[in-house]
């Protein structure tokens, strides 16, 4: 397991550093993005490495550890980021044509990389539940079926014509 993390950590190192080519040479830009779509993986094995641990039987993971402890990791570095980003845009101008609202917003929004703390935050609060349905076979499967399902019909909802406009 620490082989992966190790992995992962270096290809988004990869993804966010050494994969942004300066130039307008075409060719090179296919040759990044092709490096990207190769090393992409490890985002979702983040999410993966972090399930093995908060669904294991064997750990401690109650709800008020989950609230009290894994939760604020995730909710104080977000927001002091988020804080810094919003500061900068204001002092930047850059935030200029937002009212006061479209500021506060661009806060709780926060900065585009800091997407994967969203959805960490919301496996975190899902994992009483998901532990329970990993405990039991049938559970489970009626939970992934269900969790396929809604994803990918939402996914492909967007070709559905609008009725009646």
């Amino acid at each position: 397991m620490d082989i992966l993390r190790l992995l992962a950590t270096l290809a988004v190192i990869m993804i966010h550093g050494g994969l942004n080519p300066l130039t307008d040479n075409l060719m090179i830009k296919y040759m990044y993005r092709g490096m990207h779509a190769a090393i992409i993986w490890c985002v979702p094995v983040f999410f993966m490495i972090s399930g093995r641990f908060f669904l294991d039987p064997e750990r401690d993971v109650s709800t008020k550890k989950i609230l009290t402890v894994y939760l604020p990791h995730i909710i104080v570095p977000f927001l002091v980021w988020s804080g810094v980003y919003t500061a900068y845009g204001l002092i930047s101008g850059s935030y200029s044509h937002l009212s006061t609202f479209g500021v506060i917003a661009e806060f709780i929004h926060g900065p585009y990389h800091l997407w994967f703390l969203y959805s960490l935050a919301g496996l975190y609060l899902l994992t009483p539940i998901l532990r329970k349905a990993a405990a039991d076979g049938k559970t489970l499967a009626y939970f992934l079926i269900m969790f396929v399902a809604v994803n990918v019909v939402t996914q492909y909802l967007i070709y559905v014509p609008k009725i009646g406009g």
